[in-house]
């Protein structure tokens, strides 16, 4: 049980600290792939180009320190044009909003997991970029924004999109956007308890509190 309310902590101070940081910007420094071993796609805007790929690289879930309160966190790519950096930077923190933030929330839902393997983190990656670069038609082959690489990740993203749409609860991930005018903005995701999560919590706090006032000397 102890394990269970200190995991519970982690992730009541992780949200808390998402939304203090909502009112300020945060520096952060790449630490690079969470994959040792990638997988190369080719993403395309059809908008911009047929031929001139707006991502030619591996896809990936990336790594970060949060330079600001010491802190690490994963995090995907939203914007494809952009580059990264291996040098601190400042990214702006705000929030998704309308269907591109209840699609990311679906897909955190229904398809993350903290041990997916290159492929899967591919996958997740480009059904990440299909949330926020088109406005309607979801897909890895359809729309205008596609992608080319095997079919083992196209396949696979693309279940992860139509699981997301699928999707009619309510999420348990608070989705964060972190915004850079130099590098590519990104997607930031913290498990939030379920409300039968917080009432457990709250009991056992109480139960715990009952417990010291009792040994208290009289």
């Amino acid at each position: 049980m102890k394990n269970r309310f200190s995991t519970i902590a982690a992730s009541l101070a992780l949200l808390a600290g998402a939304q203090a940081a909502q009112a300020s910007d945060v520096s952060i420094a790449w630490q690079g792939n969470a994959a040792q071993a990638g997988v190369a796609l080719q993403a395309y805007d059809l908008t911009l180009s047929a031929t001139d790929a707006v991502f030619d690289d591996y896809a990936l879930q990336l790594k970060y320190d949060n330079l600001t309160n010491g802190t690490s966190f994963a995090a995907f790519c939203i914007e494809p044009l952009a580059g990264n950096s291996v040098l601190a930077a400042t990214y702006s923190v705000s929030s998704f909003t309308g269907a591109e933030a209840t699609h990311l929330a679906a897909l955190y839902q229904t398809s993350f997991s903290n041990s997916m393997n290159a492929t899967q983190q591919a996958a997740f990656q480009l059904a990440v970029w299909e949330f926020t670069q088109e406005a309607s038609t979801f897909g890895t082959q359809t729309g205008t924004f596609r992608a080319t690489a095997s079919a083992a990740v196209t396949t696979l993203a693309d279940s992860y999109v139509s699981a997301a749409l699928g999707f009619t609860g309510t999420s348990t991930y608070q989705v964060t956007k972190l915004t850079s005018g130099d590098y590519q903005d990104l997607v930031v995701a913290t498990a939030v308890p379920e409300p039968q999560t917080y009432a457990l919590l709250l009991a056992g706090l109480g139960a715990v509190g009952l417990i010291a006032r009792r040994r208290l000397p009289r």
